[in-house]
């Protein structure tokens, strides 16, 4: 496991880190990044956790994980992107959704828009098993019969109206 620096309540670095096995202290929080991948389709990646994980184990969502030492989240969301599903992509394609702070996490939500097929994905053994791409309509399904999982939907929601700006209209 890779070292996970502690942020204060301010977001401020506490110059501690997350050792495995460690629990966090009142006050103390980690930075999860998580990415949106649209192509020109207007669909979305979805990737399906595998089924040994021990939350929501074979449930879908978007791509994501936490700044470890030194990082900073756009580059701690490029390398969980690639990690995840073997795709590269720059920082500075990256668009910023929003921010949360929800305890004990920071969160900082990306979309990105790139064209490729589910078959060029590289799946990272004990964290991703398979993927799809999803139209809007699916998506919405998906969150009502609870296919994705719990942390993706109440990350999403306070930056939803940014997420639903990447959609583009079908003309």
């Amino acid at each position: 496991m890779e070292k996970r620096e502690i942020y204060n309540e301010n977001r401020r670095p506490t110059g501690r880190y997350l050792t495995p096995g460690e629990k966090l202290a009142p006050g103390e929080y980690l930075v999860a990044v998580g990415v949106w991948v649209f192509n020109e389709k207007n669909q979305v990646l979805l990737t399906r956790r595998a089924l040994t994980k021990r939350f929501a184990p074979g449930l879908w969502e978007n791509t994501g994980g936490h700044l470890t030492m030194g990082e900073d989240s756009r580059s701690a969301t490029v390398r969980e992107l690639f990690e995840e599903t073997g795709i590269r992509v720059e920082p500075e394609q990256l668009v910023l959704l929003g921010q949360i702070k929800e305890a004990p996490y920071f969160g900082d939500d990306y979309a990105v828009r790139l064209d490729f097929t589910p078959a060029e994905i590289r799946f990272q053994p004990g964290e991703t098993d398979a993927a799809k791409w999803v139209s809007r309509e699916e998506f919405e399904a998906m969150i009502v019969s609870g296919e994705l999982a719990p942390s993706v939907v109440s990350h999403l929601a306070p930056h939803r109206d940014a997420f639903d700006r990447m959609w583009k209209t079908e003309k």
